[in-house]
Parts: structure tokens; C-alpha cells; sequence
């Protein structure tokens, strides 16, 4: 057939009459009704005598199914969409009430151009008879036409020994013998891609061939869906093939699947502790007991020093700053009362300031949350990493920092050749499959008001746990039962590599909560411990006093003599001491202030050198104190942003959950697993028609599923299903809502409960629109593809173990070697041919005109319908063995035996010569093959 046609634009029309062209007519019917073969119009020759004469049409419409109508043959090549036409006259080789001669065919062939000007038209004439058929005129052969004439044999291949159908047997059999022929010949089975017969050219002269067909259905539907479900199947994690240079070898499955599970998460959480914590920080304490002794003299005198020479100058200061801050103090007292302060009334009056200092730190909060979930991408890239590799082996990025590309511990240690993966992917993050609440009462449901909780979020599966108490509490109905399945189902689910992450999540939370109780009792200790300090201590506070005393007590004796002496009204007023300390000399009197100046001197000296040493004391001291304030204060500050961003990590955590335990759940999506039921017929059929299906649980099926799943599941298969789902999802988000998703930084946008693009993929990954995608497509049609591809190796195995119906019962197929090695094999029938037929060879076959034709299924890539058609050398009229009427004599009688008088009747009327036995109208013969199907 011509690449340019194909069989929707092909209409084969077939013109017949007679009760055997009927009975053809009915049974391609039923052909077409059960879906067997399509795409026919069937032409009566006694009834079409204009365009618009109505014929019966076979189709299917739109959905598939088969339709059979009676239209006008006009309407119904104008509204088709043919561009090409088979005419097949069927002339039935039965005496002359089925054939149609040239004379007659000719208008109605008139007829059918005028309609079909436009169309390219193949004109092919077949002859149907049986052996010792009657013929009593010449052939029906038409010049211009493809004259075949069907070999009345029937066998299971060219090879075997065949059964002839005979003139006057009025089975079923010999009528689907003549539709199965035809249907092969015209390409009119269900599925066939092309036209045998067209390949032939019309032969010279009156010359015809004998023609025979066998057609073989296969159909391996149920083995390729067998194999799309073994091979696709991951409900147990298949062992990834490694990439190891020399020999081929699999990974092993953990034998402690808990274990296995922990320790990688364990190992990651190790690995990203800084990022979700922070670092701690340290009090750095000046070690003073190691400064040599020079220092210190150096150090202590320097400070005495500046002490001796500046206090005149702290005296002063000390005293102006004493005397402002008692002046302020008065003011303040005075103006706002004793209880009042300006800072207060200042606050009462910017008081509705204080709302946007409260909104202002909302977006600081939302913006610091997104910060850190951008600080935290690296961490859920390593925990999307370590999933797949506990799957499929593949080192990837899992380390925090540079040089990150490695396998989890738990699955290759490096110290020996073991490759260890999970065993399920349950086992490493439970899909949305896992999750409970779905199957809940719906009371409970409303009861509850909880949506499913997946059992990796501890937080949630508390949340749902106490309000099942709550409404148990309540006394609801039936809700100890449902308690204790939620009990089951957490012991079931609590041991994965998703739950053990989140559960080391929480026990970072409550640690991290914990130190910032640490450290503020800390910080509370501090504070005591820093107004407890003074100063100045003991001895240089008694020093200052002893230097006062010995300075206002020389002062005060000064100025009490000088108004004894000096103030007297008369000398008798001036008391006795004054007189006598007048009387001593000024060498005396400078000697007994002198004294007095030395020891307030010493005093002077011995407090600056006590100031000295409370100075650098304290100063040392308070730089130590200061120092672990600080730094408790700083730890707090970590202590609670590590809060804040376990949170944002543990919203991230669940999303990114949810969208890797969807994919690794159902990796190439809900697989369709409908198949196109192919129409097998469980009637008997010719032999030379056999109808099989193959059978999915041979031996080689399962060394092809073993071959397929080798090659599709070698280390790292994971990430490119996972990648391939993630960009499929992110494309049809983005059509579906209008906003795109930024797979780069997807990682580390916010998670659940929030908008953003983690959070939106997320539900969108989870909802059953995308989960009922079926993602296996393009694979699958590579499989098939490659299974279409190698049909000698493939098909060859699979195709050997086949199941047919005999007597309405499935059976297993006997052996059949195949048609394509049988083309130029065997000889027609000799009971056909004549004497003359025998010499001349027509029973041979002809090499060149011989053809075998696959024609595969586009929805079954490894069944194969296949038809053999195996055509003789050319015969003539006189080559075939008919049974033509002798000339009888004319019988001198009949005269005398014929009626005289319109009242004639005969006595037994079924002897009367007169008796048109050929028109007996009152009782229709039933048609051949009627209620076959």
C-alpha cells in the first residue's frame, strides 16, 4: 500500500447477489459487530440501480465502536473522507444466480465512477466455488479486473494437508472460509495496515489464479501489560545495577531496615547542625596569672601615678557631678512628684507608636523567616539527596559545604565492595499512600476536624492523637477503635528515615529551648554578680578618711587657734594653749603641722595605692564579667533564632517530604494499566484463521521483565524520574495558577503553611490531579518500541506460549511454524483441477506473486497479525474441474401431458415437469452461516 494512503481513507466496496453473496454479506456483519473487521461497503447488485440506492455501510464511529447503517451510496462517499476505492465483485460460482458478467456489472460500475470520479480506483474480481461447482456457461472473467478465484481448501499452514469444501455442503464453514479469505485479501481485519490484493496487477487476456490466505492474530496485550507492571513495578525497591567498570553487579538490602534508616538520618543531622543551630559562642577571659612581675610593677605604678596627680582633678569632677545630679534630682522631685518620671509621660504619649513597633517586628519576623529558609536550602537539597541515594546508590551532594558529593555511610562505607539500599521506599519517606485519616468514619472525620497526617510529622500525628482523646473524652462513638488502629499505624510508620529526621528535628527544638532557659538563669546570675561589686575596697576606703580626719583636724586646730589668738577683744580673753602654742618658735610650729602633713600625706599615698589596686582588680574583673555577659547574651540570641529556625526548617522538612515521598512512592505516576481488549472470537473459525493470545506467565516473560528492569534501574535511576516529575509538576503549576516556580532556589523558599513555592508545589505534587498522572508514558513507549523493534529475539520466545479457542474453550495452541518461512510452500488442492488443469501446472505456485505481510498493532507493540497469501500460476476456464449440465432430449410426451383447461391441478404437484423449482418463494432456504456469531 501506498504511503500516501492510509486505511481510514480507503473504502473497499463490494458488489454481489445471490443467497451465498448474502450469506458473505451477513457474516461480515457479525465480523463487523463483534469488531473483527471494519471499513466495508456492501453493494446488492439486484437492488442498486442509482447513485443514490442505499447500501449497507460497516464502520466504526468516533468512540471506537462498530456501526453498521444502510445510507445512500452517494451521501456516503461525499461525507467520508476516501480517498481511494477497492471494488471487489463477488461472483458466486453456483449455477448463474450469484455471478455477475461484464454485461451486467457494467451500469452498476457506471453508476459507482460517476459518484467516485475523483478517487483512485482498484477494480478486483474474485470467484468463489466449490469443488465440482456447477457451471453451465462460461467463467465470470473480467477484463481490467484482478481475477482471483478462492482455492475451496482449507488447512492450519501452507505445509499440512488440506480439506476440501465440496459442492452441496451446506455448512456454516465454507461461508467463514469465503469471509476470512476476503477480509485478508481486501486488508479488512481489525488492525491491518494494508491492502494485499492491491499489490496485484489484472493478468492478460482470460486468464485467473487460484488464491488461498492464512491470517494469524496474535495478540500479546496481556503480556505487555504483564510486563508493563512487572517492569515498571516498585512497590519493593528495585536492587540498582552499579556502575562498576569490568563486571556487572546489584546492590543488597539493608537487613535492618530500622537501623539503616536512623543512621542516616543521624548522619545528616550531624552534618547540618551549625546550619540549623548556629555556633555557640565563648567567653574570652584575659588570663591575668601569667603577666610577669616587671609588668605588674610597670603596670601598678603607671596607674599610681596618674592616681597621685589627677585626684585634684577627680575631686573636683566627683564633686560637680555629685552636686548636678542632686540639683536634677530636686527638679525632678519638685516638677513630676517622686513617683513620676519624663520618660513615662513621653511613653503615654507615643503610646500608639508601640502598634507600629509590633507590626514593624512582624515583617522583620517574616522577613528573618525567609532568610533562614534560603539558609537552610543546602540542608533539604543533602535531604533529597540522601533519599534517592538510600534508593538507588548514586553518590550525591549530601555534605554540607564544598566536596559534598558522596553516598550515605549507611550505604556504601567505602571499607568494603557492599552497596546497601532500603528495601521500600516507605522505608526511607512514606508517600501520601501511607498517611492516615482517609479511610475514617466520616463522624470521626468531622468529630476530629484533622485532614490526613503523614507519619513523619510528629508535630501533626500529637496534634491528631489529642484530639482523638479529646472526643474519646467526649464519648465518641467508636472512637476506642479508631485509637487503637491510630496506635497500630504509628508503630507501623514510626521507623523510616523521613521520621527519624523530623523526631532529630524536635529533639533539636526542645535542646535548643533548653539553653535558652540555661542562659537566661545565666544571664540572671551575671547581673547579681555585677552589681555586687564595688569600686573601691576597704583599705582605700579608710585611708581616704584617715587622710580627711588628718586634714580637717589640722585645719579646724589652725583656724580654732587663730581665732583664740588673733580674735580676742583683750589678752586676758586668749586662752592659755593659744598663748603658749604663740610662744613656741616658728621652727616648732612648722615641725607640728609637719607632722600633721605627713600623715595625711601617708594617707593620701596609701589611698591611691589602694585605688590602685582596686582599679586594676576590678578592671580585670569587670572585663571578665562583661566578657560572659556578653557572650550569654549572645548564646541566648542563637539559642532562640535556632528556635525560630527549626521551625521554618521544620515547615520546609514537611514539604519537601511530602513532594519526594509522592514521587519515590509512585516514581512513574499512576501507570495506566487498561488495555484494548482485541476482539477474539470463540466461534469456530477455517483453519487457516487462527485467533491466539499469548500467555503473560511464560519463562520468557519473566527473562524480559529481568532484561528490561536491568537495564532501566542502574545506579542513580532515581533522579531522573524525580527530576523529570519535578519540572512536569512545576510546568503544570505554573499553567494551572500563573505563577512559576524557581527551581534553583526551590529548596529554600518557605514550607508548609506558607506561600511559598515549596509550599505550593508541595500540595500541588500531593492532590490527585497529579498523582493520577501517568508519568511512564515516553519509557514505555521507548519498551515498546525496542520490544517492536527486536521481534526475531523477543517475539520469537514470548509468541511460542499461546492460548486459542476450540469449541468455545481456551486451549493452549499447538505448534505453528511461522508463515513468513512458509510462503513459497505446498501446492493447491488437486480436486479442483481438471485433467488438463493437472498437466498445464496450476496448482503451483507462483514466487513472485506469493506475499507475506506483518501488519503490528499500534496499541500492542509485541502481538503481530500477520497474513500469508499464496497465489498459483495463471489458469483458464477449462483448468478447473466444474460440473457442467449434460443436453437432455427433447421428451415427445410433454405435449401430451399439458394442461388443457386453466382448472387443471395435478395430483402431486412436487412431480410436475412445469414446477418452477428455482423460484419456490413460499419457504426461504436458511442463508449460509446465519446465527454463527
Amino acid at each position: 500500500m501506498s504511503a500516501a494512503y492510509s486505511q481510514d481513507t480507503i473504502l473497499t466496496v463490494f458488489l454481489g447477489r445471490g443467497l451465498t453473496a448474502e450469506g458473505i454479506r451477513q457474516t461480515l456483519e457479525d465480523f463487523a459487530e463483534t469488531g473483527l473487521v471494519r471499513n466495508l461497503v456492501w453493494i446488492d447488485a439486484d437492488s442498486f440501480h442509482e447513485s443514490s440506492s442505499e447500501v449497507t455501510h460497516l464502520a466504526t464511529n468516533q468512540d471506537g465502536l462498530p456501526e453498521l447503517q444502510r445510507r445512500p451510496f452517494n451521501e456516503l462517499v461525499s461525507r467520508s473522507r476516501t480517498t481511494k476505492l477497492h471494488i471487489g465483485v463477488i461472483n458466486v460460482i453456483d449455477g448463474s444466480e450469484g455471478m455477475l458478467h461484464a454485461e451486467e456489472l457494467n451500469p452498476l460500475v457506471g453508476i459507482i465512477d460517476s459518484v467516485c470520479s475523483h478517487h483512485q480506483i482498484h477494480r478486483s474480481n474474485v470467484m468463489i466455488g466449490a469443488v465440482a461447482a456447477t457451471l453451465d456457461e462460461e467463467l465470470p472473467i473480467l477484463r481490467g479486473y484482478v481475477n482471483l478465484m478462492l482455492a475451496p481448501e482449507d488447512s492450519h499452514s501452507p505445509g499440512t494437508a488440506t480439506v476440501t469444501y465440496r459442492h452441496g455442503f451446506s455448512d456454516h464453514r465454507f461461508t467463514l472460509h469465503c469471509v476470512a479469505n476476503i477480509a485478508s485479501l481486501y486488508g479488512l481485519w481489525e488492525g491491518s495496515t494494508s491492502t494485499p490484493i492491491e499489490q496485484l496487477v489484472p493478468a492478460k487476456g482470460s486468464s485467473f489464479r487460484l488464491v488461498r490466505s492464512f491470517y494469524r492474530r496474535i495478540d500479546g496485550q496481556a503480556v505487555q501489560a504483564r510486563l508493563k507492571e512487572k517492569i515498571l513495578s516498585t512497590a519493593e525497591n528495585p536492587l540498582p545495577r552499579l556502575d562498576i567498570p569490568g563486571k556487572e553487579r546489584t546492590a543488597q538490602y539493608a537487613e535492618n531496615p530500622d537501623t539503616f534508616a536512623q543512621k542516616a538520618a543521624q548522619e545528616i543531622l550531624d552534618e547540618f547542625r551549625t546550619p540549623l543551630i548556629g555556633e555557640e559562642a565563648a567567653a574570652h577571659v584575659e588570663k591575668t596569672k601569667t603577666i610577669s612581675g616587671s609588668a605588674v610593677v610597670k603596670q601598678f605604678f603607671s596607674v599610681w601615678i596618674k592616681k597621685m596627680v589627677t585626684t585634684p582633678n577627680r575631686f573636683f569632677a566627683e564633686f560637680s557631678a555629685e552636686s548636678k545630679t542632686f540639683a536634677e534630682d530636686a527638679l525632678q522631685a519638685s516638677v513630676y512628684g517622686n513617683s513620676g518620671s519624663g520618660t513615662r509621660v513621653g511613653d503615654r504619649v507615643t503610646a500608639s507608636a508601640l502598634s507600629g513597633n509590633k507590626n514593624q517586628r512582624a515583617v522583620q519576623s517574616e522577613d528573618l523567616k525567609i532568610r533562614y529558609a534560603a539558609d537552610l536550602q543546602e540542608l533539604w537539597q543533602a535531604y533529597a539527596n540522601t533519599a534517592m541515594s538510600l534508593l538507588d546508590a548514586q553518590p550525591r551532594a549530601i555534605a554540607y559545604g564544598e566536596n559534598g558529593m558522596r553516598t550515605p555511610s549507611v550505604v556504601h562505607t567505602g571499607q568494603s565492595q557492599r552497596v546497601v539500599v532500603a528495601r521500600r521506599s516507605a522505608d526511607v519517606i512514606p508517600g501520601p499512600e501511607t498517611n492516615y485519616g482517609d479511610g475514617l468514619p466520616v463522624e470521626v472525620k468531622v468529630a476530629v476536624d484533622v485532614e490526613e497526617v503523614p507519619p513523619y510529622d510528629l508535630e501533626g500525628v500529637a496534634e491528631f492523637e489529642r484530639r482523638l482523646a479529646k472526643e474519646s473524652d467526649r464519648g465518641q462513638r467508636g472512637m476506642g477503635q479508631v485509637i487503637g488502629e491510630f496506635k497500630r499505624w504509628q508503630d507501623q510508620n514510626s521507623k523510616s528515615f523521613a521520621y527519624f529526621v523530623g523526631s532529630g528535628l524536635q529533639n533539636l527544638q526542645r535542646e535548643m529551648e533548653s539553653q535558652e532557659k540555661r542562659w537566661n538563669q545565666e544571664i540572671n546570675r551575671l547581673s547579681q554578680q555585677g552589681k555586687s561589686f564595688d569600686g573601691t575596697g576597704l583599705g582605700s576606703r579608710v585611708f581616704r578618711w584617715l587622710g580627711w580626719v588628718s586634714f580637717w583636724s589640722a585645719a579646724i586646730f589652725g583656724v580654732w587657734w587663730a581665732a583664740e589668738y588673733y580674735l580676742a577683744e583683750t589678752p586676758m580673753d586668749i586662752s592659755r594653749w593659744a598663748v603658749s602654742f604663740a610662744a613656741t618658735d616658728t621652727a616648732f610650729k612648722w615641725k607640728f603641722f609637719g607632722i600633721w602633713f605627713g600623715i595625711w600625706l601617708i594617707c593620701w599615698i596609701a589611698q591611691c595605692i589602694f585605688e590602685t589596686r582596686d582599679e586594676i582588680r576590678f578592671t580585670h574583673l569587670r572585663k571578665d564579667l562583661v566578657t560572659e555577659l556578653d557572650a550569654a547574651k549572645k548564646n541566648l540570641k542563637i539559642s532562640q533564632q535556632a528556635q525560630l529556625r527549626i521551625q521554618v526548617g521544620y515547615q520546609q522538612f514537611l514539604s519537601v517530604s511530602k513532594i519526594m515521598g509522592a514521587l519515590l512512592e509512585r516514581p512513574f505516576g499512576n501507570i495506566e494499566r487498561a488495555r484494548r481488549e482485541s476482539p477474539i472470537p470463540i466461534n469456530s473459525m477455517p483453519d487457516s484463521v487462527i485467533f491466539a493470545e499469548a500467555i503473560p506467565d511464560s519463562d520468557a516473560v519473566e527473562k524480559l521483565t529481568r532484561q528490561f528492569r536491568r537495564d532501566l534501574y542502574q545506579q542513580g535511576w532515581v533522579s531522573e524520574r524525580v527530576m523529570a516529575a519535578l519540572n512536569s509538576a512545576s510546568d503544570a503549576l505554573a499553567a494551572e495558577s500563573g505563577n512559576s516556580v524557581n527551581e534553583r532556589t526551590l529548596f529554600g523558599s518557605t514550607g508548609e503553611g506558607s506561600y511559598g513555592d515549596l509550599a505550593r508545589l508541595s500540595d500541588f505534587v500531593t492532590g490527585e490531579k497529579f498523582r493520577q498522572t501517568d508519568r511512564s508514558v515516553q519509557i514505555w513507549d521507548d519498551i515498546t518500541l525496542q520490544l517492536s523493534q527486536e521481534s526475531h529475539e523477543v517475539r520469537s520466545g514470548i509468541l511460542n506460549s499461546l492460548q486459542i479457542y476450540r469449541g468455545g474453550e481456551k486451549v493452549d495452541a499447538p505448534y505453528q511454524q511461522p508463515l513468513k518461512d512458509l510462503v513459497t510452500v505446498g501446492f493447491f488442492n488437486g480436486e479442483i483441477a481438471s485433467e488438463k488443469g493437472r498437466v498445464k501446472g496450476i496448482l503451483s505456485l507462483d514466487p513472485s506473486l506469493c506475499m507475506y505481510q506483518p501488519q503490528e498493532n499500534e496499541s500492542d507493540a509485541i502481538g503481530i497479525s500477520e497474513v500469508l497469501l499464496q497465489i498459483s500460476e495463471p489458469a483458464e476456464d477449462a483448468d478447473i474441474s466444474f460440473v457442467r449440465p449434460q443436453q437432455t432430449t427433447f421428451d415427445p410426451t410433454l405435449f401430451d401431458r399439458m394442461p388443457t383447461n386453466e382448472d387443471f391441478r395435478s395430483e402431486n404437484p412436487a412431480e410436475s415437469p412445469f414446477l418452477d423449482r428455482g423460484n419456490q418463494s413460499h419457504k426461504r432456504p436458511e442463508l449460509p452461516g446465519t446465527g454463527e456469531f
